[in-house]
């Protein structure tokens, strides 16, 4: 899947509330796809079942994000929120519902100066507490040979990330058998 991005959106809609009423919402998505004009249109159909009432993309930006990391079974996830609650922390989160970005620092070697030069990734993470993202990244980048260092994980307003592949058209061309 070439020249795929990440797009931010902020959206705001209407949805079903407590005692049947519509409560107004604005909620951030990130979603991976070729063009701006497909994740708009995309996160809309796959909010749709949700949207009672008006609704509409009130930003949207390539993001810095560059790799996706997820805790796909929430295993890493619940065992930091269990290790917490055994210390005490009784509301610790043992559910896989969060999304973090980090930054990642990697170290490279300027061959015409031979100077130390830093460059700069950014990832987001999906599990439930800083320290699973944390480990989940270092999980992941540590089967790679490069030096890394995690320059800073924090929380975003992200409420879920999608992957959306444009179909492609039928032109209306047809070959003779």
């Amino acid at each position: 899947m070439s020249n795929m991005n990440y797009y931010e959106l902020t959206i705001k809609y209407e949805r079903a509330g407590e005692k049947g009423l519509n409560t107004k919402v604005t909620e951030q998505y990130l979603v991976r796809t070729h063009s701006c004009a497909t994740a708009e249109i995309g996160i809309l159909k796959l909010l749709a079942s949700q949207i009672t009432g008006e609704a509409r993309v009130t930003s949207i930006k390539e993001s810095l994000i560059k790799d996706f990391v997820q805790d796909k079974y929430g295993i890493v996830t619940e065992l930091k929120g269990e290790a917490q609650q055994l210390l005490g922390n009784k509301g610790a989160n043992t559910e896989c519902d969060r999304f973090y970005k980090a930054k990642v620092i990697f170290p490279t070697i300027d061959e015409v100066t031979c100077k130390v030069k830093k460059l700069s990734r950014f990832y987001c993470i999906h599990s439930g507490t800083v320290e699973a993202a944390h480990d989940l990244l270092t999980m992941s980048l540590s089967k790679t040979c490069q030096d890394f260092e995690i320059h800073s994980v924090v929380e975003t307003k992200i409420m879920d990330y999608a992957f959306i592949v444009e179909k492609q058209k039928d032109d209306g061309v047809q070959s003779n058998p």
